[in-house]
């Protein structure tokens, strides 16, 4: 987890993991953390930065993206909306159509960052399935931001992710 510093004769040293450790150690410091606020906070701000990115990434897919992209964006929105009720199904669908629309956007920085956050995100929904709420009209509002990915208005699709994401952090937090 890189928290720990080895130096040939000096020994190991623990380092702090506030000031040297890095995003891998967010599901441990939410497993572990006796902070709630803290572990609250934590989710707030990767929620905040999963709505960044999935935003820019959608602003991207409207403007780089091909017409197979769009197509397959539409197919797996058709899928989505087969998983009404089915929190798990939406979580995996969830994640295809990001990763899907991250290839389509064209920016191997952001496939980076997003392999990193999608790892993360995957672990923390996993562990903890309360994490599995979504507002009413959460697969309608997806199919909103991938009509606007699909029109090709880069910015529209970016103010729609960035809506849709909102009302679902929302609820998250609420939640929590």
């Amino acid at each position: 987890l890189r928290v720990v510093s080895a130096r040939q004769g000096d020994g190991l040293r623990v380092l702090d993991y506030e000031t040297d450790g890095e995003i891998n150690l967010l599901p441990h410091y939410l497993r572990h953390s006796k902070d709630v606020e803290g572990r609250l906070q934590a989710i707030a701000d990767m929620l905040s930065l999963r709505r960044v990115l999935l935003g820019e990434v959608s602003a991207l897919t409207a403007d780089r993206g091909s017409a197979t992209d769009r197509t397959a964006l539409e197919e797996l929105m058709a899928l989505q909306r087969t998983h009404e009720g089915q929190p798990e199904l939406i979580i995996v669908t969830d994640l295809e159509i990001a990763m899907t629309m991250v290839r389509a956007s064209g920016s191997l920085s952001y496939r980076w960052i997003f392999n990193t956050m999608a790892q993360l995100f995957a672990e923390i929904a996993f562990q903890w399935p309360l994490l599995w709420v979504y507002p009413p009209d959460y697969i309608e509002s997806l199919g909103r931001v991938i009509a606007q990915v699909s029109s090709g208005d880069g910015a529209a699709a970016r103010e729609s992710m960035d809506s849709h994401l909102r009302r679902s952090d929302e609820v998250i937090m609420e939640t929590l």
